[in-house]
């Protein structure tokens, strides 16, 4: 029986770190945005894939404030 706590998910504060880059530019590199070089657009996405890191739904439903989300309520 293993007593290691489960393993969180990386953040985008691990990419960037992995990355060697700031939180700013893994962010412009997903979403398309910013002005980035290739290369490094190239290795923050080879930085998440690495690490298996994707953008958090939930998170992303705070910043736009929208859940795209439709409520059915039976009873």
């Amino acid at each position: 029986m293993s007593t290691e706590p489960p393993a969180r998910p990386p953040t985008i504060r691990d990419v960037a770190r992995a990355a060697n880059c700031s939180i700013a530019t893994v962010s412009c590199a997903l979403n398309g945005r910013g002005r980035i070089g290739k290369a490094t657009r190239k290795r923050v996405r080879e930085t998440c894939k690495e690490l298996g890191y994707f953008p958090s739904a939930a998170g992303r439903n705070l910043r736009s404030q929208k859940t795209e989300t439709i409520g059915i309520l039976f009873y």
